[in-house]
């Protein structure tokens, strides 16, 4: 079936096109016009964008849940269902580190199965498990029992439990052992992703020699930038490859330092993450048990009841909205961060309006809510 959007307001990223249209065949996309489609199949579906933005679905790398939804606990199809609604198209699953080794693959054997079994809602592309192979200091969740050094058996052990699912792993590379990882598993088609880290520079840069090119959740959980003691920070804004992921919801990262980051790596090497905790798009008051803490939200951010931060709690729609209204990012710049990059890094055929990638969008009213949610060619949601 051959769908067509017309009078959109067009973010490719690459170009911005004012009343232009996008011709969509099945899956993917075939044209994008400025102005009118001056010929068309006869049983196309005509979609009236109603000058609004519009563009490529929104790709979360990093994320627990949302809507209620805990990833961890057979919340993913639920969750992609809800992410869909908020411009999300596409996203991994992101397991956290506060479970026993057995419980842990019980949770990614669940999610791998859900991933073959589900038909609605966000795509999951993959499987993100953020530790447990990290610092346990490094972390308000983490405990020190449930935390140990990566190696090749245990990630085995996951690969066969995610049925081959498993995309992408946080660790901490300074941990006994770690660095001897990291050839091997890009050999299997698995992002290594520096995170929860106490590691110094030199360190990073040896994982960096080895094929590290991806930091998770950037400047969280890793030590502060100092003059005389660098660290992993400073290795990963010196280091060209690297992937930084960014949490943009203006309060884990505040937007000073959202901007240096943007200067040291560049546009193309930032990814906006949500890191959403299951609270994410919750009503403020609502509470929950989650990695063994009780946790609720003012509906800005996901607290403690001693009212210390406990996760991250805006999604990408937000994320673009802050970055814009910030002065940290124009609309384009912050759309290529939470849709281009991601899918580069995951080497996927999405985050761009152009002819042979997915037809996977979003149109956008002018708060950043999503007024329709396109995913490979099918609405998934709509308020048009």
């Amino acid at each position: 079936m051959n769908t067509l959007i017309e009078n959109a307001d067009i973010y490719t990223p690459d170009q911005h096109i004012v009343n232009g249209s996008i011709l969509i065949d099945g899956q993917k996309i075939t044209a994008v016009h400025s102005g009118k489609t001056a010929s068309l199949p006869p049983d196309t579906q005509i979609i009236d964008a109603l000058g609004k933005k519009v563009i490529p679905g929104l790709i979360d790398t990093h994320i627990h849940g949302a809507g209620g939804f805990d990833i961890s606990a057979g919340g993913t199809p639920g969750a992609a269902r809800y992410l869909a609604t908020q411009g999300t198209t596409a996203f991994l699953p992101s397991t956290h580190f506060v479970m026993t080794h057995d419980e842990l693959l019980r949770s990614i054997a669940q999610i791998a199965e859900d991933m073959q079994n589900m038909q609605e809602g966000a795509q999951p592309l993959g499987i993100h498990m953020e530790g447990p192979w990290i610092a346990a200091d490094r972390s308000p969740f983490s405990q020190e029992e449930l935390c140990y050094p990566i190696t090749r058996g245990d990630i085995e052990l996951f690969i066969k439990a995610s049925q081959g699912r498993l995309r992408m792993v946080t660790f901490a590379p300074e941990l006994p052992g770690s660095l001897e990882v990291i050839p091997w598993l890009k050999e299997q088609g698995i992002i290594p992703s520096i995170g929860h880290t106490n590691a110094s520079y030199d360190l990073t840069m040896q994982a960096v020699a080895l094929g590290l090119k991806h930091s998770t959740h950037t400047y969280n959980a890793m030590p502060s930038l100092h003059h005389r003691n660098p660290g992993a920070l400073a290795a990963i804004m010196d280091s060209p490859q690297i992937y930084a992921e960014l949490i943009a919801d203006g309060f884990h990262v505040l937007p000073p330092l959202m901007r240096l980051l943007i200067k040291a790596k560049g546009i193309d090497r930032i990814s906006i993450v949500s890191d959403a905790v299951p609270l994410a798009g919750m009503p403020a008051g609502t509470e929950m048990d989650w990695c063994g803490l009780h946790i609720g939200t003012d509906g800005e951010i996901s607290i403690l009841p001693d009212r210390r931060p406990a996760g991250a709690y805006k999604l990408l729609n937000r994320s673009l909205k802050i970055l814009v209204e910030k002065e940290v990012a124009s609309f384009s710049e912050a759309v290529r961060m939470a849709s281009t990059v991601p899918a580069e890094i995951l080497n996927v055929k999405k985050g761009r309006l152009t002819a042979g990638y997915d037809a996977d969008l979003v149109i956008l009213n002018e708060d950043y809510n999503p007024l329709l949610t396109m995913i490979t060619g099918r609405i998934v949601f709509s308020k048009i």
